[in-house]
């Protein structure tokens, strides 16, 4: 991995896995990961700032460094959310959600499954469960966000 790729990822990730956590900010997201393509954008300006002039954007650079950008996004965002996660799990929201299960119409092994997790396996379940949605989902769309970000500010050589 390019060295010059690393420090922009971790600025443009640590950016929207912290905004992704703060509760009434991360609404922002529902409007197509608008906090995500941020960060990915972020990325870009950072990795963009003391680069070269170039003809045409690197978008393959930037896909990159988007991608990168949404694993640290990711991971930052699941870090974040643990306290909270530990929050509901002391406040019995998990077996709330395990007795609602169990009242479905569910199959013998899912309800033995159920049981044999507890609260607590809820709650590391509903974790990483998050983290890999989250690893998809932010390296997509901060990957867009690079690339346009790419295209906004990539600088032109000068006029010979």
């Amino acid at each position: 991995m390019n060295q010059s790729k690393l420090r922009p990822a971790l600025i443009g990730g640590a950016a929207l896995g912290v905004a992704s956590s703060i509760p009434v900010l991360n609404l922002a997201n529902c409007a197509c990961c608008a906090l995500v393509i941020g960060g990915g954008v972020l990325a870009s300006y950072f990795y963009t700032k003391d680069a070269p002039p170039a003809p045409a954007p690197a978008y393959g650079d930037a896909l990159l460094l988007g991608a990168l950008t949404g694993v640290f996004g990711a991971l930052i965002s699941t870090m974040l959310s643990i306290p909270m996660t530990l929050l509901t799990s002391s406040m019995g929201v998990w077996e709330g959600i395990a007795d609602a299960l169990r009242e479905a119409d569910l199959p013998p092994e899912a309800l033995e499954l159920i049981d044999s997790l507890g609260s607590g396996g809820f709650a590391l379940g509903a974790l990483l469960i998050g983290l890999v949605f989250n690893l998809v989902i932010y390296s997509i769309f901060a990957g867009i966000g690079a690339m346009i970000g790419a295209a906004i500010f990539n600088k032109k050589p000068a006029a010979a």
